[in-house]
């Protein structure tokens, strides 16, 4: 929050558009930080299984849709392809959504973490036949062959 504040404050200022620009992603970058930390404290508080399951009615679509946006510039600054699949494009149910992001926020930060860039990065959600969600993280990565230029 301290970063946030400074930024804000940078952009009180006369600013030229360069530095408008500059400022404005600074301060995504940052709030998708601390975003990030927030959900890392949550998650070691899950696996210390100090928090309770909390449902609320929502719409998974659009929750899904939103986390990985946010995950979007990992994905670019690593120089890694992307896309999403989110069927049916609004699904309302009851669930912990908190939890729900934490853990494909998890799932999709160790994906850019652990592919190479040129890989490939997917998010799916689907509805089963038996009115369940399936949601899946894909990763995708190119691996250099020992000895050639060639990857696979």
């Amino acid at each position: 929050t301290l970063i946030v504040g400074q930024i804000e404050e940078l952009q009180k200022g006369a600013l030229n558009k360069s530095d408008q620009k500059i400022t404005k992603k600074l301060d995504r970058y940052a709030t998708d930080l601390l975003a990030q930390i927030d959900q890392l404290l949550h998650w070691k508080r899950t696996e210390a299984k100090a928090m309770v399951l909390n449902p609320s009615m929502g719409d998974a679509s659009s929750i899904l849709k939103e986390i990985f946006q946010s995950a979007r510039n990992n994905f670019e600054s690593k120089n890694l392809n992307w896309s999403y699949s989110i069927f049916p494009e609004q699904l309302t149910l009851e669930m912990d959504f908190e939890k729900l992001k934490i853990i494909v926020s998890n799932l999709l930060s160790n994906s850019a973490k652990y592919t190479s860039p040129g890989g490939f990065v997917k998010l799916d959600m689907n509805l089963t036949s038996n009115d369940s969600i399936e949601i899946k993280v894909k990763a995708i990565f190119l691996i250099g062959m020992k000895g050639s230029n060639d990857r696979v």
